[in-house]
């Protein structure tokens, strides 16, 4: 059994379970809440996408999942599953071999996960992620709106012609806001160019 304590930003969890998924070689089993971890921590998100490219399939039981990264596993072929259901300790099983458990810690926390990996009590958490899954469903497709094209189809207004429409004004001379009034206000001194477009 090696424990690990509470660290900023989780760094010693984040270590304990990218080594795990390192060492993966068929099958990883996850219960948590809202998988904040994985949304929050990019290295992470690499781990499972590393593993996922070896061939190894993921399980995964929450309480819930933010839609981009719900798609983002299901495009992996990671199988995922939502339920009401609360496990105390979040965990994962790797390969029926390791367990590696975070102790309770308040939900969306930076720097309060804590816990163990062990050899001992795989088949206890086993049994817990089945009876979590049959009491849950399966997620086929994520709900909720795809950010990027939510962002594509109703764009920002920054304040300038963002369209190409003058690119080649716009590279000869930069873009500066100093008359937002004007339409032709960010075409006012040269910077790239050494002469002006045709």
């Amino acid at each position: 059994m090696k424990r690990f304590g509470k660290s900023h930003l989780d760094v010693l969890f984040r270590q304990v379970v990218a080594a795990e998924l390192a060492s993966a070689k068929k099958e990883v089993m996850v219960v948590t809440g809202e998988f904040s971890a994985f949304s929050n921590y990019i290295e992470l998100q690499w781990a499972v996408r590393d593993a996922v490219m070896r061939g190894v399939s993921f399980k995964i039981y929450a309480n819930s999942f933010e839609p981009g990264i719900a798609r983002k596993l299901i495009q992996w072929g990671c199988k995922l599953y939502i339920g009401d259901r609360r496990a105390r300790n979040h965990f994962m099983v790797v390969d029926k071999r390791t367990v590696t458990v975070s102790k309770e810690h308040p939900s969306g926390s930076c720097g309060d996960r804590h816990g163990m990996t062990s050899k001992i009590g795989v088949s206890k958490y086993m049994g817990i992620f089945q009876e979590l899954i049959h009491n849950g469903k399966p997620v086929k497709k994520a709900s909720g709106p795809n950010p990027l094209l939510e962002w594509l189809s109703h764009p920002v207004d920054l304040g300038a012609r963002t369209d190409g429409a003058r690119i080649d004004l716009d590279m000869y001379y930069g873009i500066y806001h100093e008359d937002i009034g004007h339409p032709d206000a960010p075409y006012l001194r040269p910077r790239i160019h050494p002469s002006p477009p045709q």
